[in-house]
């Protein structure tokens, strides 16, 4: 077996992994059922943990997402329904306990995640403060996160497809009147490259580039747009370890937190 070996099935790989004890495979998570899943840890020492949240999230790096791309023109009835139902709750219910991970957003109360403040604090750069950490504490505690979660590819403002995809789906969610009666915070984090005070500005920047993409994708009247802010603390909570591209590329992100 070659080093790069991509197999017909899941039970021709098992067999392969079985007969090797060093053996890795990489595997949908569809189909991932009965298999041993690795966690793995960062160049930090900490774990990066692999859940239906982290993969929602995009704090799980090693995950990629399907996209259906459609034409232009219109699609025949029994496509447009598949793709009604698709995004519906009931659809997004199949969609998971098929093993696939939904792309509707779900909230997570602050206090559910001591594993992010806590690798927060441990891997906290010489820049950040005691009292940055207050801050982004005080600020946070009353909100949810939602699993919705921008990220941008290295280097400049460009949304990456995922998120841009994204995107679409808020404002949709939005439009339907999923967030009614609520305060939408967009939350803007960074690598710790630079200066703490620059890394500040730049995810403050992206924070707001998100919430002018997003305003364009709503109705000028829509009266959410005046609830909707832009909150940012820089390096403060990196989703992972620093010293990687991809380490970078994970914390450089803006999150939706909702009260």
């Amino acid at each position: 077996m070659n080093k790069k070996d991509i197999l017909a099935d899941i039970d021709t790989l098992r067999q392969f992994i079985e007969k090797d004890s060093r053996g890795i495979g990489i595997v949908p998570k569809s189909i991932a059922q009965g298999l041993q899943i690795h966690e793995f840890y960062d160049r930090c020492g900490e774990y990066i943990h692999v859940n239906a949240r982290t993969i929602e999230t995009g704090d799980y790096p090693f995950s990629f997402s399907l996209f259906a791309f459609t034409s232009p023109s219109p699609l025949p009835e029994m496509a447009r329904s598949f793709f009604e139902f698709l995004s519906s709750p009931m659809g997004q219910m199949v969609a998971e306990r098929t093993g696939y991970v939904r792309t509707s957003s779900r909230p997570q109360p602050f206090v559910e995640q001591g594993g992010r403040l806590s690798h927060a604090l441990i891997n906290a750069t010489s820049d950040v403060t005691i009292s940055d950490l207050k801050d982004m504490v005080r600020n946070l505690k009353p909100k949810k996160r939602m699993s919705t979660t921008f990220r941008f590819l290295n280097g400049n403002l460009e949304l990456d497809q995922n998120s841009k995809a994204m995107l679409l789906r808020l404002a949709s969610d939005i439009r339907s009147g999923d967030y009614r009666n609520t305060k939408l915070s967009l939350v803007g984090f960074s690598d710790s490259d630079g200066s703490a005070q620059t890394n500040l500005s730049i995810s403050l920047i992206r924070a707001e580039y998100v919430k002018e993409a997003l305003f364009t994708l709503l109705e000028p009247e829509d009266p959410l747009r005046e609830s909707i802010e832009t909150l940012t603390f820089g390096e403060v909570l990196p989703i992972t370890c620093d010293n990687s591209s991809l380490g970078q590329k994970t914390n450089r992100r803006v999150e939706v937190w909702v009260e």
